[in-house]
């Protein structure tokens, strides 16, 4: 199969409406003109102009393209950072949630050791079940396994920063009102 590579714009000689877009050299019925279409051409972004007779870019489409661009660049980013498999997913949120659970426990009175040894060693595991799986197997305690893991939310903490980062250019292409505005937004990744 053969791909045809639009390069004019075949229009109404007389309305302006556009019939159809082909190949340079092309024979035009009658009642037919064409014009020739822009450097960087992509249907994504550009719309006919009937009164001009040319395509012109549309603010509206270019805000969509650069937005869904922004997304699927973010996302591969996220992507590359997160370790693969809802399970491991879910575990690490809940190592997230043990280590909140934990810092709480150090505003009760005594501190963390008091609170830990205060609670019934059903209700400590059902609270920080990795964090006393953890420690078991290395052979220390449950603060050792607690930083572990707020070393692990720490290095992850570049997934937020990409998430702002995209929010941040997304709503500035959404709040451009011209076209070499919305065109100058810069992603500033981490």
């Amino acid at each position: 199969m053969t791909t045809v590579t639009s390069e004019i714009a075949v229009f109404d000689a007389v309305t302006g409406k556009i019939a159809f877009l082909g190949p340079k050299g092309m024979t035009l019925r009658a009642g037919q003109s064409s014009v020739a279409l822009p450097a960087g051409f992509t249907p994504e972004i550009w719309i006919w102009d009937a009164t001009k007779r040319m395509m012109v870019e549309s603010l509206p489409k270019l805000k969509d393209y650069l937005v869904t661009a922004i997304k699927a660049d973010a996302e591969t980013k996220k992507m590359a950072l997160l370790s693969a498999g809802g399970a491991k997913k879910a575990e690490y949120a809940e190592k997230r949630q043990e280590v909140i659970s934990y810092d709480a426990l150090a505003t009760g009175v005594g501190g963390v050791v008091a609170q830990l040894t205060s609670l019934s060693t059903a209700r400590r595991k059902t609270m920080l079940a990795h964090a006393d799986a953890d420690a078991a197997a290395h052979g220390d305690t449950v603060a050792a396994a607690i930083e572990r893991f707020r070393g692990g939310i720490s290095r992850s903490s570049t997934t937020p920063l990409i998430a702002a980062a995209e929010a941040a250019a997304c709503d500035a292409i959404r709040a451009a009102t011209t076209i070499a505005a919305a065109r100058a937004v810069v992603v500033k990744w981490p």
